[in-house]
């Protein structure tokens, strides 16, 4: 629910991906959300598969009944997400840059130097980005990742557990109830009062914050995403100046979040986590 309707959201690997996927065909959740696995975009079928399923008519609506008042309803694209040839995407491979290269984008621009490597799923990524910006927001799982390769990571703004990638210069043209973090917290961008309404009204957690024991070693990085932001939403909230209360529970909630994320509450208790 963190990403805007018909938004495009990039992750990084299987864990950030199958419980999406899970949730958009098992349970019906949020099927307009066009979730892109970076690394399938190496493959031929991945991309033209996107491509097609987002076609008009065959792009599936957003239910804005899923969450009321959280998103205001808006009018499906009326493109695919990229309009490259489909012949012309199949044949993109990596390359070096023999010169500076500048991707212009609608408000921005990234200059990515001579010598550097685009693979094949990166130039995608960028067309993608590039053809869908008018019309679909663009998220990613994490400003790590692809986000951060691609150069785009001083354009994210944080929307809960994704980051939205704002297409214009954030230090002279943030948005009203944006907020910087501070430096011992990443410098990130916060959309505050987007994240706190995600954090306290619509995620659900089920016992996360207060499992004893967290068996699956390779899954703790699920429990750490809300580790970490929560303690940025925390931070973030005290530069606000809201409430002592707000910023206190939002510590503790990270604090219980990180004991789950070395193992669970009886692991924490025999290590030193502060």
């Amino acid at each position: 629910m963190s990403v805007e309707p018909y938004g495009v959201l990039f992750t990084n690997g299987d864990n950030d991906t199958f419980p999406l996927w899970y949730l958009q065909e098992v349970e019906e959740v949020r099927q307009d959300v066009t979730v892109i696995v970076g690394q399938y975009l190496f493959t031929t079928w991945y991309p033209r598969q996107l491509q097609e399923l987002t076609l008009p008519g065959r792009q599936r609506p957003y239910d804005a009944a899923l969450a009321p008042n959280l998103y205001e309803d808006r009018a499906a694209p009326t493109t695919s997400l990229t309009t490259i040839d489909p012949d012309v995407l199949e044949q993109v491979s990596s390359i070096q840059l023999p010169e500076d290269v500048t991707v212009s984008f609608p408000k921005l621009a990234v200059t990515y130097p001579s010598g550097m490597v685009l693979d094949r799923s990166e130039q995608i990524a960028l067309r993608i980005i590039n053809d869908s910006a008018l019309e679909r927001p663009i998220y990613f799982s994490s400003a790590g990742g692809m986000m951060s390769r691609l150069g785009l990571e001083r354009w994210g703004v944080r929307h809960g557990l994704t980051t939205k990638l704002e297409l214009r210069n954030l230090e002279t043209d943030p948005h009203e109830g944006m907020i910087r973090g501070s430096p011992e917290y990443g410098s990130v961008w916060l959309d505050l009062e987007k994240s706190l309404k995600l954090y306290d009204e619509i995620y659900e957690y089920r016992g996360l914050r207060d499992r004893a024991i967290w068996a699956d070693r390779s899954t703790t990085m699920m429990p750490y995403q809300y580790y970490v932001m929560a303690l940025q939403l925390s931070d973030a909230a005290q530069l606000d100046g809201r409430s002592p209360d707000l910023v206190q529970r939002l510590r503790d909630d990270a604090l219980a979040f990180q004991e789950v994320a070395v193992g669970g509450q009886r692991v924490a208790s025999a290590v030193d986590i502060s």
